[in-house]
C-alpha cells in the first residue's frame, strides 16, 4: 500500500471515526460517571467490534447482507433498537459517579466490554463505511490480504486514539459533574442524543 494512498485512507477514516457517534458517547459518559482508567474494557470492546465488521467487510461476506433485503432491515432494526434501549437506560436508570473509580455493581470490567463491543458490531454505519471505503484503496496488483489488514488496524488505531481523548475529556469534567442533578443532567443528555441516532436509523438518514 503506497504512503500517498495509506494517508488519504487514515485521513478519512479519523475524520469518519472522531466524528461524535454512539461508540463514543457510551464511552464519554462511562468515563464521566468511573474515571479514565475502568474505561479501557469499553475502549476494547469497542474496537474489536469496530475491527470484526470490518473482517467480515474485508471478506466480503457483507455483500450477502447487503443483497438480501430481510438481512439488511434485520440489522438495521436490531441497531436501531439496541440504540433506542441504551438510550432509554442512560435517562431512566439510576446511575451514580464513582469518586473513587471503583466499578459498581453491575458496571463490571466485562459488562463495559460488552457493552461497547455490542454497540460497535450491531452499527451498519460501520458496514457502509467499510464496504464502500475499502475498496477504492486497494491495489489489484499485490496482495489483498496485506491491503486490508493495514487499513484495519489503522481504523482500530484511531478508534482507540479517539475514544481515549474523549474519556481523558470526560474524566477531566467529572469534577463538574460530581453532584448527582449534573450528573443526571450529562446522562439524560447523553440518552437523548443516542436516541436520536436511534431514531435517524429508523427513518434512513
Amino acid at each position: 500500500m503506497d504512503w500517498s494512498d495509506w494517508s488519504a485512507f487514515a485521513l478519512i477514516s479519523m475524520v469518519t471515526i472522531v466524528t461524535p457517534g454512539p461508540g463514543n458517547m457510551n464511552t464519554t459518559r462511562r468515563a464521566a460517571q468511573l474515571g479514565l482508567l475502568r474505561v479501557f474494557p469499553g475502549i476494547l470492546g469497542n474496537t474489536l467490534g469496530l475491527g470484526l465488521v470490518g473482517t467480515i467487510c474485508a471478506a466480503g461476506l457483507v455483500t450477502f447482507v447487503l443483497q438480501s433485503g430481510l438481512l439488511w432491515n434485520m440489522l438495521h432494526w436490531l441497531a436501531a433498537g439496541y440504540l433506542a434501549w441504551l438510550g432509554l437506560r442512560f435517562i431512566l436508570k439510576n446511575e451514580a459517579i464513582e469518586p473513587t473509580g471503583n466499578l459498581t455493581p453491575g458496571v463490571s470490567g466485562k459488562f463495559l466490554f460488552g457493552e461497547a463491543f455490542l454497540l460497535a458490531f450491531s452499527n451498519p454505519k460501520a458496514i457502509l463505511y467499510f464496504t464502500a471505503l475499502l475498496p477504492q484503496f486497494v491495489n489489484p496488483a499485490r496482495l489483498l490480504a496485506p491491503q486490508m489488514a493495514i487499513m484495519l488496524l489503522t481504523c482500530c488505531a484511531i478508534s482507540v486514539a479517539s475514544q481515549t481523548v474523549y474519556s481523558t475529556l470526560a474524566s477531566l469534567l467529572r469534577t463538574h459533574l460530581h453532584t448527582p442533578n449534573r450528573f443526571f443532567v450529562f446522562r439524560a443528555v447523553s440518552g437523548f442524543i443516542l436516541l436520536a441516532f436511534a431514531g435517524k436509523l429508523v427513518l434512513g438518514f
